[in-house]
């Protein structure tokens, strides 16, 4: 319990103002968290920063958007004996024009100059390897900048995943629980010290997931349904990946509708969803319809292959599994696809090169499996209850469905990406579904028992056990 002083004497706050507390201090200590990450990582340490941050200096500096292959001082499609390097063109522009906008606020309030000499030779050698058509001078001095917009990013998705968890869950000690485990998984704070696209995908997917809880349980009115349509375009504008917590959306608002179809209120329910989505559209269509007109291509996800099967002809054929006649038992057989997927959605540092200890790795999978069995158990004891009860508000059933569903909808679209396209086991590219996932897991550690002394035991537990991993992460990652 958190306490407060008044008139000389300590006297505990009440629970809802000793939970923002805590939420609020959570909040502190996840920023904390990314800003030694930030300190900790290198400049283009992270998976593809430097094109990552060449894409936000662009912005920023030319006040425009880059066009693939065409505009100057920007990355080009690069090819050569190992690989092919591609850009960030083509890709939504959410993240990127956040980073911008920031960048552009350094520029004005410190007066520095877009163009340095080099203070680092990190970033020129990088350029010379990926690009010789971009000039070696550095600009790293804005990558603080750039860096904040994931920082924010992160601060963003921590909220709404506390705020989907006071959604639907009741005991405190478990929602409080969910709150750590997402906010302080290494991989996410690693993310948010770096400059890349996954999160502000992460805060966008986060926040749309609780406008479904919300319009699931609630229905709309005009602020939330202008709430939903800011939420729905930051998503389209974000990582491609995270287009598939729309399908949630799309449920809870189809769920809805049967409710409001029943009590005769279908028309006014129709109206606003509409305002919604309108406004989501008007915010990031634009994009697609750009995408479209330059490239043939509305969600981009073509345009950079095609460029570099022009200059390695086969490239998307080579890096195919599915086109050398691999299936999707040999991927799960014959390679390490779920290993290196579950590792790196734990935590997988530097350029996809530096991993944890492996008995790191086994404790982690302890708990999830523990976390697992514990939901199972959960799961069945609520649908045992359900059956014989009705009191327990049938929208959760739904919602807790809905966010299964997403989680196994992750795991397949990663698996048939890695097998279809490109192989690239990443944890990241499964966090579309970290809310539920975190969520999940929360009710899985304290389904165990009902016993007040136990689930203390485990949000304590929980609490030293994430905020050590990053610590040591933190100290381990800097040995390298």
């Amino acid at each position: 319990m958190i306490h407060a002083r008044s008139g000389g004497r300590t006297t505990p706050l009440p629970k809802y103002r000793s939970e923002a507390v805590f939420v609020g201090l959570v909040m502190c200590a996840a920023i904390a968290m990314v800003g030694l990450w930030n300190h900790v990582i290198l400049l283009g340490h992270g998976p593809d920063e430097v094109l990552h941050f060449n894409l936000d200096w662009y912005i920023a500096t030319h006040q425009a958007l880059p066009v693939l292959d065409r505009s100057p001082d920007f990355v080009r499609t690069f090819c050569d004996s190992r690989a092919c390097a591609d850009t960030y063109a083509t890709a939504p522009v959410g993240g990127p024009l956040l980073g911008a906008a920031l960048i552009d606020i350094q520029h004005v309030v410190t007066g520095q100059a877009y163009w340095q000499h080099p203070p680092h030779a990190v970033l020129a050698m990088v350029y010379r390897v990926i690009d010789h058509n971009v000039s070696s001078q550095s600009y790293d001095p804005f990558i603080t900048a750039a860096r904040l917009a994931s920082a924010l990013s992160i601060v963003v998705f921590v909220l709404f995943l506390y705020l989907t968890s006071r959604l639907l869950m009741d005991d405190r000690g478990t929602r409080l629980t969910a709150l750590i485990i997402g906010a302080f998984i290494p991989q996410v704070t690693f993310l948010g010290g770096y400059v890349n696209d996954d999160s502000f995908g992460l805060a966008a997917g986060a926040a749309v997931l609780y406008a479904s809880g919300l319009l699931l349980r609630d229905g709309l009115r005009r602020g939330t349904a202008l709430a939903v349509g800011a939420s729905l375009g930051c998503l389209a504008l974000s990582k491609e990946n995270y287009y598939a917590v729309i399908l949630v959306f799309a449920l809870c608002a189809a769920l809805r509708l049967r409710r409001e179809w029943r009590r005769r209120t279908a028309r006014r329910f129709i109206g606003l969803l509409t305002l919604g989505t309108a406004l989501g559209a008007l915010l990031s269509g634009w994009w697609f319809v750009r995408n479209a007109l330059l490239y043939s291509d509305a969600l981009g996800l073509t345009a950079t292959g095609r460029a570099m099967d022009a200059i390695s002809p086969g490239y998307s054929i080579h890096h195919s599994l599915a086109a050398q006649h691999y299936t999707i038992l040999d991927l799960l057989r014959r390679t390490l696809w779920v290993r290196m997927s579950f590792r790196s959605f734990w935590g997988y540092f530097g350029n996809m090169g530096i991993a944890l200890p492996d008995n790191i790795y086994v404790y982690i999978t302890l708990c999830a499996v523990i976390g697992l069995a514990g939901t199972i158990h959960s799961g069945l004891t609520h649908l045992i209850v359900r059956r014989y009860s009705v009191h327990i508000e049938p929208w959760r059933t739904q919602l807790w469905g809905a966010f299964i569903g997403l989680v196994v909808v992750m795991l397949l679209l990663s698996l048939w990406s890695s097998w279809v396209k490109d192989y690239q086991p990443q944890g990241r590219y499964l966090f579309p579904s970290l809310v539920p996932v975190a969520l999940l897991l929360a009710i899985g550690l304290h389904g165990w028992s009902r016993n007040r002394l136990y689930r203390r035991l485990i949000f304590y537990l929980t609490m030293v056990a994430m905020g050590s991993l990053n610590i040591y992460a933190l100290v381990f990652v800097l040995g390298q």
